[in-house]
Order: structure tokens, then sequence, then C-alpha cells
């Protein structure tokens, strides 16, 4: 039998898998995912009755944008996965779902959720349908002005200026909980699900994220949906994905000597 719990006022994507116009490098944006909207998802959403399809690691993919590419990954002999970032450069995250359900995905920017500014917190996500994915291009910094994601010095990371823990700088951290979409019935607080990051090590290295441009959407209003909830299967262990940013230098001083020249 499934256990489900529902988590009231998320939002669905509305972007498709292969089309994602996101800015390039220092230009404007008007375009991004706000978790308010909701999209067609071009068909029936799984309801809480229908058998929920099986999701696995290789379903979810979460990549970093700048411009039009993605910039790649490398995963190392510790287990971690790397990519490099440059100073003043801004940056999206895309999360991809290609599975047949779909996916409520809390995200933490140097341990910081963008929707909320908060640290480690989990009350806040994404919903992105079967087949679709999301594009988060900053910190929501009220309901209508989003600061976009700019790699910077840790000093100068939005966890520095807001006085929050930075053992969390140089981390982009995924959680993908499977699940169905409802209709509001209930509230329930996500603070308590316990998707924590890896504490064995600590990123130590010379990038953090700041905010880059502010961006004033013309949409205002709650960022949260005022009648859909997603129903996670409480049966189900989420889809956790790390990435881990820094410069060539500093990766090569911490020991991932395929950076050093």
């Amino acid at each position: 039998m499934r256990a489900a719990a529902s988590v009231a006022m998320m939002s669905l994507v509305s972007l498709s898998l292969f089309v994602l116009v996101l800015p390039q490098c220092g230009e404007d944006s008007s375009e991004s995912a706000k978790p308010w909207e909701i999209p067609d998802r071009g068909g029936r959403p799984l309801e809480e009755t229908d058998p929920l399809p099986e999701i696995d690691e290789d379903d979810i993919e979460v990549e970093i944008v700048c411009g039009q590419f993605a910039l790649p990954k490398y995963p190392w002999l510790d287990g971690r996965t790397y990519l490099i970032g440059e100073p003043g450069k801004e940056y999206a995250i895309r999360i991809i779902n290609r599975s047949k359900a779909a996916v409520r995905a809390v995200v933490w920017v140097d341990g910081v959720n963008p929707s909320t500014l908060k640290f480690e917190d989990e009350s806040s996500g994404w919903l992105i349908g079967e087949g679709k994915h999301a594009a988060i291009e900053g910190f929501w910094l009220s309901d209508n002005v989003l600061g976009t994601f700019v790699f910077t010095s840790p000093e100068d990371s939005l966890a520095a200026h807001e006085g929050l823990p930075r053992e969390r700088v140089g981390e982009i951290r995924v959680a993908a909980y499977p699940g169905w979409i409802g209709m509001l019935h209930q509230h329930r607080n996500l603070a308590a699900l316990g998707v924590g990051a890896d504490k064995s090590q600590e990123p130590s290295g010379e990038l953090g994220t700041g905010i880059g441009r502010r961006i004033v959407l013309s949409r205002g209003g709650s960022r949260l949906s005022s009648g859909v909830t997603f129903e996670r299967a409480e049966d189900r262990a989420p889809v956790v994905k790390a990435l881990y940013y820094d410069t060539p230098q500093s990766l090569c001083r911490r020991g991932v000597w395929r950076f050093c020249r």
C-alpha cells in the first residue's frame, strides 16, 4: 500500500524537455522558472490511485547552464562530480525529469534554498511533470524580484552576506521526490523529511554563488500555487544529485589532479 503525504502549494514547470531558452551570460532575461507556474502537461497527471512508475538515478539529470550550453561535468575518484565555474559568469540550474512520474525537486545552492533563502530548508521546491524540465535561474529575493545566480568568491556569496553557514559553499544539490499531483486538501511542512548533504567533507574552494542582476518580473503575487498539491510517495526514496563547482587551480590544490597543468 502506498503512503502519501500532502504538500500544499507547489508548482509545475511549463517548459518542454527539449526547448529551453536561457540568457547568454551577462544578457538580460525576462523568462525564469517561477514556482507558481502551472503548465500544460500534455495529458492527465498521475493520481494517487494510479500505480507510481519506478524512478531511478538516470531519470533525473541536473545541469549547470551558462548561455545555451551546459557546463561539462567531471566525475572523480572521490565519488563527487565537479564542474568549472568562472567568476562573474551567471548560470542557471536545469533539472530534467525523464521519468513517467511527477517529481518535487528541492534545490540548494551553497546550502541555501533559492525559493526561501533559508539554509538547508526543504519546505519549498519545484514540481516538475513527467517528461518535463525546470530552469532555475536565481534566488527569489521577493515575490516578483529574482536575483540571478552568479559565480563569485565565497566571501561575496549569498550565504556569506546573509550570515548563513558556509560549509556548503561550492555545492549545488537537488533532491527529487516522486509522487502524484493533487488538489489542496491539507497542509504539511516538509522540514522533517531529512535529505541532508554528505557532511563527510566540506567544500573549501575559491567559488561561491552570489546575486547577479536583479530582474523585476511583470507577474507578481505569491510564489506558490493556491490549489495544487503534491502527494509524495512515502515508500520511495528521493533521487539526490550533487555537483561541486570551483576554479581549476583550487581543484588541483584539493587533489583533483585532472585539473592540474
